[in-house]
């Protein structure tokens, strides 16, 4: 007769961290410099990439080069990140900055830049960094490729990504004509391999449509030499059954373009009609404006545009109340 041991289940969640634990720490090495003062900067450094994840110990104060606001930093964040490419293996004039925001007592500044090559973004390649309100620098880390070599001329024109990519959706829902949730965007979407990463321009691309179980989204990353799409993901959202005749939700999806200058576009469903009140405001808890403040006779999708032309760059929420429901996302304004 067999005897099986059962592993008690906390022993087994144990050593199933363990192991996660492991297979993170195998992706980087700690690394020791010493900067031009003489201090040890320590960095957790990817393996793969030789990008500084989280650098410790940086000993550098925002401002030598003016008063720590939104401005000076805007003015001058080039310069420090100049300062830094020793540290980043990469080059400031390819990092575009993408957010400036504070903390809620406003007491540190969190900054973030996007990766570029060749004009075109790296997708998930950033670089982020923290600022106290004394001026010093008090984390850095980047996730960003320092070794990129790619052809970015290109063979797929968008509208024809896009319809690579309504096809795919078809075989997926037997919908036709799917709602362009981003509309086709020339990315270099990094593959890791056994060794490093493998580079790819390709156009990002999102559908949805609103079905029986809620919105659906299906991402696609379409290989713009060939057509080939290199990968792709789903997404539904919430919902409810399939049995069910109409979605039960209400869905606030994120608005686009996000980031965006002056003008987006911000969808809203609606599961039965309903009284909806839709708010602008800002992170002072400010109304900027009110778009929708109303009863909706129908349910289902619906959209409307925000022009934040007269409204200063930051980061704003959209808050929806509907059915009982309050649902916020955040909307990031660059001019």
């Amino acid at each position: 007769m067999i005897k099986i041991k059962i592993i008690p289940c906390f022993i087994l969640t144990f050593l199933i961290s363990i192991f996660f634990y492991i297979s993170l720490s195998a992706q980087y090495k700690i690394v020791d410099i010493v900067d031009e003062d003489g201090n040890v900067i320590r960095m957790k450094v990817n393996i793969k990439t030789g990008s500084p994840h989280r650098i410790y110990n940086l000993k550098k104060n925002f401002k030598k080069y003016g008063p720590i606001s939104k401005e000076s930093i805007e003015k001058n964040c080039f310069k420090f990140l100049k300062e830094c490419e020793y540290l980043l293996k990469v080059k400031a004039e390819d990092l575009k900055l993408i957010r400036i925001g504070t903390s809620g007592d406003s007491t540190k500044w969190y900054i973030s830049h996007q990766q570029y090559y060749k004009g075109i973004p790296i997708y998930r390649a950033d670089v982020g960094y923290t600022i106290h309100e004394n001026g010093n620098v008090v984390s850095m880390g980047s996730d960003a490729f320092p070794d990129i070599s790619l052809d970015v001329s290109y063979k797929i024109y968008s509208e024809e990504a896009l319809n690579i990519a309504k096809a795919k959706f078809y075989t997926l829902s037997n919908v036709i004509t799917p709602d362009v949730r981003k509309e086709p965007e020339l990315v270099i979407l990094p593959v890791e391999n056994k060794i490093n990463y493998d580079f790819y321009l390709c156009y990002n691309i999102e559908l949805e449509y609103f079905g029986y179980n809620g919105p659906y989204s299906q991402a696609y990353y379409i290989d713009a030499k060939n057509g080939i799409i290199i990968n792709e993901y789903s997404n539904i959202m919430d919902g409810g059954s399939e049995e069910e005749k109409t979605p039960q939700i209400f869905y606030l999806p994120q608005n686009y373009p996000n980031p965006f200058n002056s003008v987006t576009t911000i969808k809203f469903y609606l599961f039965k009609a309903s009284d909806v009140k839709l708010s602008i405001f800002n992170l002072l808890g400010q109304k900027v404006t009110t778009l929708v403040n109303g009863h909706i006779n129908e349910g289902g999708k619906h959209n409307v545009k925000w022009d934040g032309s007269r409204c200063a760059s930051g980061v704003y929420i959209c808050r929806m109340e509907a059915g009982g429901y309050t649902i916020s996302i955040k909307l990031l304004l660059i001019k």
